[in-house]
């Protein structure tokens, strides 16, 4: 995992959790859906408040972590 930096870096910065960008572009590949889970992962809220520049993916495996407790548990049942 080595993106540190825009969104993935603030996640890393203020949960402490590891850079969860790289993973979010793996699972938005492979996706069954491909088309919609791809747009989703791949989604950056606009609008300048605190959201501002993090993806729907890289929210949706911190706050898997936050629930594990484990990135790579986080991974695995993002998986299911």
């Amino acid at each position: 995992v080595t993106d540190d930096g825009g969104s993935s870096g603030r996640l890393r910065r203020e949960l402490g959790v590891l850079p969860p960008g790289d993973i979010r572009s793996c699972i938005a590949a492979l996706a069954d859906d491909e088309d919609l889970l791809t747009r989703l992962f791949q989604y950056r809220f606009p609008g300048g408040g605190a959201l501002d520049g993090h993806s729907f993916g890289n929210l949706f495996l911190s706050a898997l972590t936050g629930i594990t407790g484990d990135f790579h548990q986080a991974i695995l049942t993002a998986e299911d």
